[in-house]
């Protein structure tokens, strides 16, 4: 069980969005059995995400990670910089509603 878990938060950690097939393939289970897992992570506080059942899909907000390494921070990195982009965009906008 907790070996399935922290495979499940290391997939969490590459990607936002984890199709459920990925997740089955990873863990070794059925597809069925794919939300059992991703709220038995979510139970144990390893993971915050959202599912998607029409998507098939998980959304990955947050996880638990295992170790935090040069490959965690670049993807940190990645990401702060897509939301620095993002707010950037946002504040934009909203000057250019003022004018």
């Amino acid at each position: 069980r907790n070996m399935r878990l922290l495979s499940l938060c290391s997939l969490a950690t590459e990607y936002e969005q984890i199709p459920y097939d990925a997740i089955a393939t990873t863990l070794q289970v059925d597809k069925a059995d794919v939300e059992f897992w991703v709220i038995d992570a979510v139970s144990s506080g390893l993971l915050t995400a959202k599912m998607d059942q029409l998507q098939g899909v998980v959304l990955v907000e947050r996880c638990a990670v295992r170790r935090f390494g040069i490959e965690q921070w670049k993807i940190l990195q990645t990401r702060l910089n897509a939301w620095s982009k993002n707010v950037k965009g946002v504040l934009d906008g909203l000057k250019q509603s003022q004018i």
